[in-house]
């Protein structure tokens, strides 16, 4: 189970699912082609991840109260006991509106979607 918490107050929301947490972790080596031949690189480490939650609720409600949870200036943690390696502490960038999604055939559950830009912050 995920679980996003506010930083400054301890709101929370949890989403029935979280589906394609992508992150991508931006590379920044320089690599240099030297005049006389061959090549000098300078490491250094890559960015932290960055990428886009996308949170699905079963309740048009508690998906409106995750999209107003992520608005404003204010750190979240995200932690999930399933999957840790996800857990994060994160500053959001641009709340997608929230999207019912249509149900599959013979399905009665309806969905609701916020989608939130991230950057992940060192703790």
């Amino acid at each position: 189970m995920t679980t996003i918490t506010r930083t400054s107050d301890s709101a929370t929301t949890t989403p029935t699912f979280v589906q394609g947490y992508e992150a991508s972790f931006q590379g920044r080596n320089v690599i240099h082609q030297l005049i006389g031949g061959g090549i000098a690189v300078v490491l250094i480490p890559q960015d932290l991840r960055s990428g886009t939650l996308d949170l699905y609720y079963t309740s048009r409600a508690d998906a409106w109260d995750a999209a107003q949870l992520h608005i404003g200036a204010d750190t979240f943690t995200l932690s999930d006991a399933d999957v840790p390696e996800i857990d994060m502490l994160y500053a959001a960038g641009t709340v997608s509106p929230v999207l019912e999604i249509p149900q599959a055939a013979g399905s009665s559950t309806t969905l609701w979607r916020v989608g939130v830009e991230y950057q992940e912050l060192e703790p």
